[in-house]
C-alpha cells in the first residue's frame, strides 16, 4: 500500500511539473486535438496520402513523421510509452532515484497486465509515438501523448471505442 501512494505521489508531482511546449499539437482552424478525437472519414476512396503536404518542413509532414498508425478489428490494449527523450526528461525533473522506484513499480503493474490480457488472449500494441492514428472500420481516432502521461498509458479498443483506462481496470479484465 505504501509504494502505491509513493506512485501516486511521484505521479502527482511528475504531471505538475512536466512542460507541456514539449508536447505536439494537432491544430485544425482553430480547434486543438487532445488525448482522443474521433473523426468520422466519410468513404474516402482515394489514397489519403495524395493529399499531404509532400514539403519535408512542413509541420503536417513533421507530424506524420512522428506518428503511428494501428488499423484494429478486434479487442486490443494499445500502449504509448514514453521515449528515451521523455525518460531522460522525468529522471531530471523528479530524480534518478525516485525514477527507478517509480518505474520499478510501473513494470510490476506492465507486468500484470500483459500476463492478464496474454490470459484473454487480447492483443497488446506498444508505441513511443507522441501521436497514434487508430483506424477501426469508416472511423478515425488520434490519440496525442498528454503532458500527464506515466511510463505507461493505456488505451483498451473493446471493438467499437478507443478508450483510455488504466493498468488496474485492464488487470480485472474479466
Amino acid at each position: 500500500m505504501n509504494r502505491i501512494v509513493i506512485l501516486l505521489a511521484v505521479l502527482a508531482l511528475y504531471s505538475c511539473k512536466r512542460d507541456a511546449k514539449t508536447e505536439p499539437e494537432l491544430t485544425s482552424g482553430n480547434e486543438t486535438t487532445t488525448e482522443v478525437q474521433q473523426t468520422v472519414t466519410e468513404g474516402s476512396t482515394h489514397d489519403d496520402n495524395q493529399d499531404l503536404n509532400t514539403d519535408a518542413d512542413s509541420p503536417h509532414t513533421k507530424l506524420v513523421m512522428a506518428a503511428e498508425q494501428f488499423t484494429l478489428d478486434k479487442p486490443t490494449v494499445i500502449v504509448v510509452a514514453l521515449n528515451s527523450n521523455q525518460i531522460n526528461d522525468l529522471k531530471k525533473e523528479i530524480g534518478e532515484g525516485s525514477f527507478y522506484t517509480l518505474a520499478d513499480e510501473n513494470m510490476l503493474y506492465h507486468d500484470a497486465v500483459t500476463s492478464r490480457m496474454d490470459s484473454l488472449k487480447i492483443e497488446v500494441k506498444y508505441t513511443q509515438k507522441n501521436v497514434v492514428y487508430i483506424n477501426k472500420g469508416e472511423q478515425r481516432q488520434v490519440i496525442v501523448k498528454e503532458a500527464d502521461f506515466p511510463l505507461y498509458t493505456y488505451f483498451y479498443f473493446d471493438g467499437k471505442n478507443v478508450t483510455r483506462t488504466d493498468a488496474f481496470k485492464l488487470m480485472d479484465k474479466k
